[in-house]
């Protein structure tokens, strides 16, 4: 388990930045707040900015390749923890953000510095939430493998009313044919299009069932569903329960 030690700020000089070796028994981030440093990560060489992340683990060296011209600076992150050398996720990574990421540093920052901060408490938001942004991040940036044609298209769906988007309109988007949208889900998703865009459709649905009280056949709509009994037996097939099942189970006071 991570325990908060300390949290920093950094400004690197305009000269050349001495780097601090990790030592045995923790863990430290960096999160980059402004300005230039360069990386080498997975054998490419990156210009890193505002909102980069790197997790550190013992005997690994801090960030220093500093561009003179615009000295990189940045928070940290010290943990103590008996496991430091088993690194929870990539050693890079990006908040893709960067104005979040800086108001975060900001805040965690002077509430190191406030009297009476609870450290376990502020300890498990820091580590909670640069963990997710780097594990979001990874996750997002497997996506982009994918080929060009199927990127845009995933990117179209993020956008797209889900009730107005069918196959020919996916296709149309990613500027290929019909059948050549069926070729690239089977080889990089394993899936087909129309089963790509019912599971978003079925996970929107989720999060209105749990998250507002609209009824079951408004949800239905909203979700591209052309009637409540089409969406009850899709729903069913994709939980194993009916939405009003999944509403009392997943809703914000189940559990009392």
């Amino acid at each position: 388990m991570l325990a908060l030690e300390q949290v920093g700020w950094y400004e690197a000089p305009s000269g050349k930045v001495t780097p601090r070796v990790i030592p045995s028994g923790f863990q430290l981030i960096e999160v980059i707040t402004g300005g230039q440093v360069r990386f080498l990560f997975n054998g490419i060489d990156h210009l890193c900015t505002c909102g980069s992340i790197f997790w550190h683990v013992p005997g690994e060296r801090t960030v220093h390749r500093s561009n003179p011209a615009d000295p990189y600076r940045c928070a940290t992150f010290l943990f103590r923890c008996p496991d430091a050398d088993e690194r929870p996720v990539s050693r890079f990574s990006i908040w893709p953000e960067p104005a979040e990421a800086v108001r975060f540093c900001r805040e965690t920052l002077q509430a190191s510095h406030t009297d009476g901060v609870d450290y376990t408490l502020l300890g498990d938001y820091c580590r909670t939430v640069l963990h997710w942004k780097a594990c979001s991040w990874a996750a997002a940036n497997a996506r982009v493998k994918v080929p060009e044609k199927l990127a845009a298209l995933f990117s179209y769906l993020d956008r797209a009313d889900l009730r107005e988007v069918t196959v020919t309109a996916m296709a149309d988007a990613a500027g290929i044919s019909v059948s050549y949208l069926h070729q690239l889900f089977r080889e990089h998703e394993g899936t087909t299009p129309y089963r790509c865009v019912l599971n978003r459709k079925l996970n929107k649905a989720k999060l209105l069932l749990a998250s507002t009280t609209r009824q079951i056949k408004a949800v239905a709509f909203l979700c591209g569903f052309g009637s409540a009994e089409s969406f009850t037996r899709s729903f069913q097939s994709h939980t194993g329960m009916s939405p009003a099942e999944y509403r009392r189970q997943r809703g914000p006071y189940s559990q009392l």
